[in-house]
């Protein structure tokens, strides 16, 4: 009975050594981790006077389930298991604490990211309709409509006098709203129901005067 629990503490002995080396070598690696083989080899050289500790010894202390809270292995590969801090245990508590603050910042991140997207969709829409929505039909708002939307009048036949007196003709002043009953209501239906337009947009507002005149 003695010489089998003396047996016994020298096999847990040797396991302390060899498990008390191994952390080294793999610290002193620089990505802390070794192929078994050469940990196995490097270990075996320091035991050569311990005639208890064989290679076969050291392998099966490296792989075994029993330090896998001090080894991780894969495949070929050893590595040294790195132990949570305290600080980082306390940290990991403290957000657990807070679980809803930081539910509620994420949610906010989400919303905001989504209230971003529909603004870009409300600007690009927006570029599609005329920058001056005035319903106002006196000459000099429909200038500076036309300005604003950047729309020229013409001649088709280049008449200098009847390209200047196209601003100035009343017949010609664009359609600022969809109100509009010399167009086909079809067209209107897909420019407003279907594109969601509120108004014409600058061309469609000058050009379809042209179809009607």
């Amino acid at each position: 009975m003695g010489a089998s629990s003396t047996t016994t503490d020298n096999n847990n002995d040797d396991t302390s050594l060899v498990i008390k080396a191994a952390k080294k070598e793999l610290k002193r690696s620089d990505s802390n981790s070794l192929k078994i083989k050469q940990l196995t080899k490097s270990l075996l050289s320091k035991f050569e006077s311990n005639n208890s500790i064989s290679k076969d010894s050291i392998k099966s202390t490296l792989l075994s389930d029993k330090y896998n809270d001090v080894f991780v292995v894969d495949g070929k590969i050893i590595t040294l298991k790195k132990k949570s801090s305290k600080k980082r245990k306390s940290m990991d508590s403290s957000e657990d604490t807070n679980t809803n603050t930081t539910t509620d910042i994420v949610i906010d991140k989400k919303a905001a990211k989504k209230a971003a997207k529909k603004a870009k969709k409300d600007k690009k829409k927006s570029s599609s309709s005329p920058t001056t929505t005035t319903t106002n039909t006196d000459n000099t708002s429909i200038q500076q409509w036309r300005t604003n939307n950047k729309i020229v009048l013409k001649d088709a036949n280049k008449n200098d006098k009847v390209t200047k007196s196209l601003d100035n003709n009343t017949a010609y002043y664009p359609y600022q709203t969809f109100d509009i009953s010399s167009i086909n209501k079809a067209l209107i239906e897909q420019c407003t129901n279907v594109n969601g337009f509120k108004v014409p947009s600058p061309i469609q507002a000058q050009c379809w005067v042209s179809f009607c005149v």
